[in-house]
């Protein structure tokens, strides 16, 4: 899931484009943590040239969208917003949301990439010769505008949106980042964005730069995750059949085609659904309670108790408990099979059968196995025995009722916690990631990892991907850092420049 950006860089911009003016004892809008008057209304916390340039880019963005947009409206009139948004969200109906959410995406479009489809505006062809609108805001207001502005706002039409990977971030300070399309690579001064992202995001923005220093002109609201790369490189390789090495004229010819990638990533990670999940044997997973009327719950046992393949008798009646005269009266046993012909396990679990009295009841996760436990059943349990029924529930209803369930009840202790649990999962984790490296993963194309790690693209995904896993380690019981320092080694891959 992509995580919000906090205050973005872009979030300047307003209501169609209006600027809020900032009050002399309100936080500063660059994200030091003082008050304007004691920050940038005096200027007296930035002193070096580095930060006088920062300082000198920053007003230049606050003040910048407004004029921008009153140019626009006086020039072409407000039917020229509603054009260019029709373009941007594919939508020829709908009229320029003024509280959308993609203004720190759209505003900066607008302002220096767009430009009017002369088949299909209300705008004449000397207007729509004029635009991108800065171009045109430079050739009708130039004269009075600072030279400053004037190599900022052409800095700005030389630059293209794209995907940004943060590859270091120094909170309060700034961002090193990697251009995924063009190559680029440098440090771009941004004092909020930067105490909030991780190494691995993948930022959609347009950086500028002017006078040496680099910042971000607007971004989207939100990060990507680094398994979200494969749509990126993908779109790398769509552009380069036209140009063999990509530039900000490129991807400005390209815009829609890679704001696109950014929606429906975005769409897909803010509004996800739940993926087709398949146990260990490729079956679809659906809870299936299977419940059976027995003699007794010892006739049931001994009927069954071989379906626990490697347990012995006694373990397994070890929990049970007994009725006043010493009769079984409730036990639980695992149904198993030796082995799994995927990952490296001693034993698969296939279900979890539970005897109560004289009514008996399994728990498997496909209707597979819930047909094979019935004919197991039917064959081995003793007379008397009466099949009563097979009740399914899919895992988006089951994840629903165990929310439901854990917001209901109170605090417990986590199985998970256990010392020894830990150990097993952990054990468990790293037999699996072991195997990963050879395995068919669609995120590589059906490719193993060591396969695709003979390809500069393949290898990118691959730390891509090692990224995304990484950030679980300490989240996830038994999930470690030592388990993928382990796993980059086996690709030779270096660590991570800092840990996530």
């Amino acid at each position: 899931m992509g995580r919000p950006i906090p205050n973005s860089p872009c979030g300047k911009v307003g209501r169609m484009g209006k600027l809020s003016k900032v009050g002399r004892n309100q936080p500063c809008p660059c994200g030091s943590g003082l008050k304007y008057k004691n920050c940038h209304l005096r200027g007296e916390t930035l002193t070096s040239p580095a930060d006088d340039a920062w300082r000198s880019l920053h007003d230049v963005t606050l003040r910048l969208p407004a004029e921008l947009v009153r140019f626009a409206r006086n020039r072409y009139g407000a039917i020229v917003l509603d054009e260019a948004w029709n373009e941007f969200t594919g939508d020829a109906e709908e009229i320029f949301d003024r509280d959308s959410v993609n203004l720190p995406v759209f505003m900066p479009w607008f302002f220096y990439q767009w430009n009017p489809d002369p088949h299909n505006t209300k705008l004449t062809p000397e207007q729509v010769a004029e635009f991108p609108l800065a171009a045109a805001y430079l050739a009708h207001e130039g004269r009075r505008v600072p030279g400053f502005t004037t190599r900022y706002l052409t800095a700005c039409l030389d630059s293209a949106f794209s995907f940004l990977d943060v590859i270091d971030a120094k909170p309060g300070s700034g961002i090193e980042m990697r251009d995924a399309l063009t190559g680029w690579r440098g440090f771009v001064t941004e004092k909020t964005a930067s105490q909030s992202v991780k190494v691995g995001d993948i930022i959609f923005g347009n950086v500028v730069t002017l006078d040496g220093v680099s910042i971000l002109d607007g971004c989207a609201p939100i990060s990507l995750p680094p398994g979200e790369k494969g749509a990126v490189i993908d779109l790398r390789n769509r552009l380069r059949k036209r140009a063999t090495k990509l530039t900000p004229k490129i991807l400005r010819e390209a815009g829609i085609e890679v704001i696109d990638v950014y929606f429906q990533t975005a769409e897909r990670l803010l509004h996800p659904t739940l993926p087709k999940l398949t146990n260990t044997d490729g079956e679809t997973m659906v809870l299936c309670t299977v419940t059976y009327d027995v003699p007794s719950a010892r006739a049931a046992f001994d009927a069954l108790k071989d379906l626990a393949v490697g347990e012995d008798e006694s373990e397994l009646l070890a929990s049970a408990t007994y009725d006043v005269n010493g009769n079984l009266d409730t036990v639980e046993l695992p149904w198993l099979r030796r082995g799994n012909s995927k990952v490296d396990w001693k034993n698969t679990i296939l279900g979890r059968i539970q005897i109560k009295d004289r009514q008996m009841t399994v728990e498997v996760n496909s209707e597979e196995r819930a047909k094979r436990f019935r004919e197991i059943a039917d064959k081995a349990l003793p007379a008397g025995s009466r099949y009563l029924s097979t009740l399914q529930e899919s895992l988006a209803a089951a994840i629903e009722d165990h929310k439901r369930d854990q917001e209901g009840d109170s605090p417990r202790e986590d199985i998970n916690d256990l010392p020894e649990v830990k150990a097993m999962l952990k054990e468990q984790l790293r037999s699996y990631y072991r195997q990963w490296v050879d395995m068919d993963v669609p995120a590589l194309g059906g490719k193993t990892p060591k396969q695709a790690m003979k390809t500069k693209d393949g290898r990118e995904m691959v730390e891509a991907l090692l990224l995304d896993f990484e950030r679980r380690a300490g989240h996830q019981p038994g999930l470690d850092q030592d388990i993928f320092d382990e796993l980059r080694a086996t690709l030779g891959i270096g660590q991570a420049q800092t840990k996530v």
